[in-house]
């Protein structure tokens, strides 16, 4: 298993964590400017990234992250939806963002959660699950 992250801090964090995970390993990649140095995966999820990279960059993110599956692969995206914006034109534009790469199997309502306190720091959200064409 890789997590990857594009802030050494997270990385350090993680590592910290899971010293003696067998086979879990960090590199920091910003996933905007290039897929992950190794391999090719057959799961990946996304827990609340994409929404926090910005507009412009989020082809690059789709792009880098289908080159780093597999075909057929399986990807949990977790994306927080806006307090401008509904669930259902949320997931119509991620859908047209990562159809190109992406088979939408299903989506479903999802609650994303900060690392403060869960009872404060909840945002709604959408699961996206997909496979890479």
């Amino acid at each position: 298993m890789t997590g990857i992250d594009f802030a050494q801090p997270a990385i350090a964090t993680a590592e910290a964590a899971h010293p003696d995970v067998r086979g879990l390993r960090f590199e920091v990649v910003d996933i905007c400017r290039r897929a992950p140095d190794e391999g090719r995966f057959g799961v990946m999820l996304d827990r609340g990234c994409l929404h926090t990279v910005p507009a412009g960059l989020r082809p690059d993110y789709v792009r880098n992250a289908a080159a780093a599956a597999v075909p057929g692969a399986r990807f949990l995206l977790l994306f927080r939806v806006g307090p401008e914006t509904t669930k259902d034109a949320t997931v119509r534009a991620l859908e047209s963002l990562c159809g190109v790469a992406f088979e939408v199997v299903r989506v479903t309502d999802a609650v994303l959660a900060g690392d403060g306190d869960a009872s404060r720091d909840q945002h709604r959200g959408v699961a996206l699950w997909m496979t890479c064409r």
